[in-house]
């Protein structure tokens, strides 16, 4: 599928009820290029805005690190840095604790978020019910410092955008060709009930071709930043109203069989 023809296709699935009603005609392989087209566009441009907001991050924290943060030293798997313990900084809604005597064991639970370094061990806590440990042990050395995090800030322009890019196709692509496998069963139940003659191959073809609306939403909200409450359930419940949506204008219905 050339560029040209996708970029058609998308603005067409995106204005024209008509388009839908020519979508039974669609041959699966054709409907897969349209859908990698898609994806592939949606996470560049998702990609764009987390690369954005990761350097903005990273700069941040670059900066803070060189007026707060202490040279942490892991060697054989054993954490020592130069500051006395506890140390702990606090934030917003976030803290940062290392301690290698032992007195701090967990995060505490009135924090949201955190980290909690040990003598072997890294705790981050992501959630109210969501911390992660992390075993050091098998490190053998690793120096973490502001000249570290500059490095790592330098690096990470050249290579997270392309890396982001990469993971958010793989992972939007498998995730979303999930979606319309587990959604065929709507298109397959909407066909039956309304004695429609689709093929399965043609409700396939339908559902990558019906993900441009919800999806072209999802990267709009996205990209805006805005955090909508049961945005899934509302993404969800427009895909499946649109597949029925579809089998119901492309086909008239089957004539009733007379006894």
């Amino acid at each position: 599928m050339r560029g040209k023809r996708f970029l058609s296709e998308l603005w067409r699935a995106l204005s024209s009820v008509s388009f839908y009603q020519e979508l039974p005609k669609r041959s699966l392989p054709e409907a897969l290029k349209y859908f990698s087209f898609l994806i592939l566009l949606a996470a560049f441009l998702l990609s764009v805005r987390f690369s954005i907001d990761s350097f903005r991050m990273l700069s941040l924290f670059e900066l803070w690190s060189r007026e707060r943060l202490p040279e942490i030293v892991i060697e054989k798997g054993k954490v020592s840095a130069d500051v006395p313990q506890p140390w702990v900084e606090e934030g917003d809604h976030f803290v940062m604790v290392i301690d290698t005597t032992g007195k701090v064991r967990r995060i505490d639970h009135a924090v949201s978020q955190g980290i909690l370094l040990t003598e072997d061990r890294l705790y981050l806590k992501r959630g109210p019910f969501e911390t992660r440990e992390y075993d050091l042990s098998r490190i053998e050395h690793f120096l973490l410092n502001a000249e570290t995090v500059g490095r790592l800030r330098r690096i990470g322009h050249w290579t997270l955008p392309p890396l982001l890019l990469v993971f958010l196709f793989v992972y939007f692509w498998i995730g979303k060709l999930t979606q319309v496998l587990f959604f065929s069963l709507v298109s397959l139940l909407a066909n039956w009930a309304a004695r429609r003659r689709l093929s399965y191959q043609a409700l396939l073809a339908i559902g990558f071709y019906a993900l441009t609306p919800p999806l072209a939403f999802f990267c709009l909200v996205s990209l805006l930043g805005m955090h909508l409450p049961f945005f899934s359930i509302i993404y969800l419940s427009a895909y499946a109203a649109l597949l029925v949506a579809v089998v119901l204008q492309v086909n008239p219905p089957r004539p009733e069989v007379e006894p």
